[in-house]
């Protein structure tokens, strides 16, 4: 895979199977381990590059796309879209107009264009509805889901508020709502695994 003057050596591609098996087997602990041996060694072969042009900010956004098709490869359609999304930003940000660099990024953000366009209306729609702003019809899937990412988000923030316990309840209980509503859902495993790790970390 090559775009935006980035592409995966040997060394990439072996840690891109690492991430996928990684994301597929459900552990954060992997995923979040996995994830940076690949950005260390992304951002090494972003350095190799002469930075002629803008090459580096150029490889940045194959660096997003390359990420966004990893968590395609392994079944995650909102982290797929989300990473699409932002290489869509940041080229914008950076006032990227050459014709190369827009026909890989309307190439890769044109994909499915009506499935991407559903899905992220879908999902904020969902996120809407979940805090009370709207009444849209989930299904016990969406919840279990939404509750799975809040309870990632409450994870990552209890650190920080170490002397705060609604945080830890807050996070507890939406791992108990995401492990109900995602019940013989093959998502479950992620949920125990979560729950699994804050246990052993004490919270």
């Amino acid at each position: 895979m090559a775009a935006f003057d980035f592409g995966e050596n040997d060394l990439l591609a072996a840690q891109r199977i690492v991430v996928v098996a990684a994301i597929r087997s459900g552990s954060l602990a992997e995923v979040r381990a996995a994830w940076r041996a690949y950005q260390v060694l992304a951002e090494a072969s972003i350095e190799a590059l002469t930075d002629e042009g803008g090459a580096h900010a150029h490889a940045r956004i194959g660096l997003i796309l390359a990420k966004a098709a990893i968590w395609q490869e392994a079944g995650d359609q909102v982290r797929y879209w989300e990473e699409l999304m932002s290489a869509q930003d940041y080229a914008e940000g950076m006032a990227f107009d050459t014709p190369g660099a827009c026909s890989v990024l309307d190439q890769a953000s044109a994909m499915n264009s009506a499935e991407y366009l559903q899905a992220a209306g879908r999902y904020e729609a969902a996120i809407e509805a979940y805090i009370g702003r709207e009444q849209l019809p989930l299904t016990d899937h969406d919840r279990g889901l939404l509750n799975y990412r809040v309870a990632e988000c409450y994870q990552a923030l209890l650190p920080l508020k170490p002397n705060q316990p609604e945080v830890a309840d807050l996070l507890n209980a939406s791992i108990q709502s995401a492990l109900l509503y995602l019940e013989e859902r093959p998502e479950q495993g992620w949920a125990l695994r979560l729950l699994d790790e804050v246990k052993l970390a004490g919270r």
